[in-house]
């Protein structure tokens, strides 16, 4: 196993690794628009391999989960392998929040967190929230339509950008970049709220094997507080269901986003977040200094 820089990959092979044992997320094209920078670790045959993303601060790596890829996942490792590549992790990065589903028992000195997943799999199981979000809806004129991606991309900005932290200019920007390779490749579904004909909300998910992704969406106050969102989710879940495909939310801590996506009787799973910082005391009093005069 060695790591290898993005730009040094075999990426047909890399890509052909991804297809049969990973998600799209962690294919060469993907992590280009959405990590700074990253490497792969990677076996010579290119039968076990994982995609990483870091930053390099004043020699230091940094280790992170690309912004829209939620977790690292290792592609083609047996469990007996884990532990070996954890390691092989700890000597490489000096900083990490390495994320993955995966349970790791001995960890030296990383610390791990739990994280959620929503998922629903089988059938929508809509709790009285949902059911009397989408009769406002209803009772208010909401309509949700398909849309192209760029005539509603503004309201995530507008609507998201001052709240979520990690929407700054520079990630709003890889959004759209990777919403146009997501259409070019035919695995982008976009949907419009819609009130009186006027577009107040938009919704992104991806379209991958036997699954529908939730990637983000926005909507203006008051069509989100007569079910507009609702009106939209509950849609594209069911369209998804119906095609044989499950429905993915993504992952979130927040207990409003939890009751949301919860709220059309999606399950939870756990994935994992293993955390250290082996870097010099004056590497993180900088560090934190930069970050307190940001």
């Amino acid at each position: 196993m060695k790591f290898i820089q993005s730009y040094e990959l075999n990426r047909e092979r890399w890509d052909g690794l991804v297809n049969v044992h990973g998600h799209l997320r962690q294919s060469s094209w993907f992590m280009d628009i959405c990590a700074k920078k990253w490497c792969a670790l990677v076996n010579e045959d290119y039968s076990k391999g994982l995609a990483l993303a870091y930053n390099e601060v004043l020699g230091k790596k940094i280790l992170y989960p690309a912004i829209y890829t939620r977790s690292n996942e290792p592609m083609g490792f047996d469990i007996g392998d884990l532990e070996a590549l954890l390691d092989l992790l700890r000597k490489e990065f000096h900083i990490a929040s390495f994320q993955t589903e995966v349970t790791l028992e001995s960890l030296g000195t990383g610390v791990e967190r739990g994280a959620k997943n929503f998922q629903v799999t089988d059938q929508i199981d809509l709790n009285q929230q949902a059911k009397r979000s989408l009769k406002k809806a209803e009772k208010n004129g909401i309509e949700v339509k398909k849309v192209a991606w760029k005539q509603g991309f503004h309201l995530i900005g507008e609507e998201l950008g001052s709240k979520v932290t990690e929407l700054n200019e520079e990630n709003l920007e890889r959004m759209q970049l990777l919403l146009s390779e997501l259409e070019q490749r035919e695995i982008l579904m976009c949907q419009g709220i819609f009130q009186e004909a006027e577009l107040r909300g938009v919704m992104y998910y991806i379209e991958y094997k036997n699954k529908r992704l939730y990637l983000k969406g926005a909507c203006q106050k008051a069509v989100r507080d007569v079910g507009g969102m609702y009106l939209a989710m509950e849609r594209a879940i069911g369209e998804s269901l119906e095609n044989g495909r499950y429905f993915d939310f993504g992952g979130s801590n927040l207990d409003g986003i939890s009751r949301f996506f919860k709220s059309f009787g999606a399950t939870d799973r756990n994935y994992h977040v293993y955390e250290w910082n082996r870097a010099p005391k004056w590497f993180n009093l900088l560090r934190d200094f930069n970050k307190r005069r940001a």
